[in-house]
């Protein structure tokens, strides 16, 4: 079975700011970047992908749903992985500003990829 790629933008306790990250186990995951900063998803829905048997490339930004430089300069990186690793979709937990969903958008039409929000985050997309 080929195993896809999900890229999620997310914060972290550990790990290197704007510098996309791939992940095949929870354990590597957990050292890597250790603990999730408090209202964080990011790392919470990177182990629902991983237990789902899903690759995981984080990226990590200072903010979720913030500073949309972070969010274009990820995007440039993502563009440019190997095609072979398969990246099928992309999570921005905690995006409402409408400068990064239009970045995402545009990002998607461009490559493919599917985006994914959460359930709020799809609500704070729809009522903006």
């Amino acid at each position: 079975m080929k195993q896809n790629t999900i890229v999620i933008f997310g914060e972290s306790k550990g790990g290197d700011f704007q510098k996309p990250l791939l992940f095949n186990t929870l354990p590597e995951l957990s050292q890597a970047l250790g603990e999730p900063t408090q209202n964080s998803s990011g790392i919470h829905l990177a182990v629902q992908a991983l237990l789902l048997n899903q690759r995981v490339l984080y990226y990590k930004v200072s903010e979720e749903g913030f500073n949309p430089d972070q969010y274009l300069l990820g995007f440039k990186l993502i563009e440019k992985y190997p095609p072979e690793k398969s990246i099928s979709a992309a999570l921005l937990p905690g995006v409402s500003s409408s400068e990064i969903l239009t970045l995402a958008k545009e990002f998607s039409a461009h490559t493919g990829l599917l985006l994914l929000f959460t359930e709020k985050d799809l609500y704070d997309l729809l009522t903006q």
